[in-house]
This record gives C-alpha cells, sequence and structure tokens, in this order.
C-alpha cells in the first residue's frame, strides 16, 4: 500500500517530496504535528482521507494498523 499509493505523496521518507506532494501540500509524516496525533487519529484521517488525501474507508484494519506503523516510523529520534 506505501509504495503504491502514499509514496506518490508522503514520498520514500514521508517528507512529503514524492512525485505529487508538492502539487497537493502533502504532509511532512515525520512532524510534531502529525506525530502528536493519536493512533487513532491518524487512522481515521487514512479511512476518512484529509485535506487533498483521498480517503481509504475499505482498507483492512490489518492494512489501516500497519500504515499507522510507517506513519510512526518516520518520527525523529
Amino acid at each position: 500500500m506505501w509504495k503504491n499509493v502514499c509514496l506518490q505523496c508522503h514520498g520514500p521518507a514521508g517528507k512529503g517530496d514524492g512525485p505529487k506532494g508538492p502539487m497537493v501540500g502533502a504532509a511532512d509524516l515525520g512532524a510534531p504535528a502529525v506525530q502528536g496525533l493519536t493512533d487513532q487519529q491518524l487512522a481515521q484521517s487514512i479511512q476518512n482521507g484529509k485535506g487533498k488525501m483521498p480517503a481509504y474507508p475499505k482498507l483492512p484494519p490489518v492494512f489501516i494498523t500497519g500504515l499507522v506503523g510507517k506513519v510512526r516510523s518516520f518520527k525523529a529520534p
């Protein structure tokens, strides 16, 4: 999912610098504003969309959990 969909906007390191990132204003997923969200809030953003990010309401819960984990991997040390 990450490679096929998210990477296009958020980029390989989650900085919002994917090929389409600048056009849609993709978030830097390591930013404190994103990392400060709860796992539930991140999951809701993935399921419901946010800003120009489309919704993915039919993703299985295991995919959502995996994507939330991926977002957390971008947290600055």
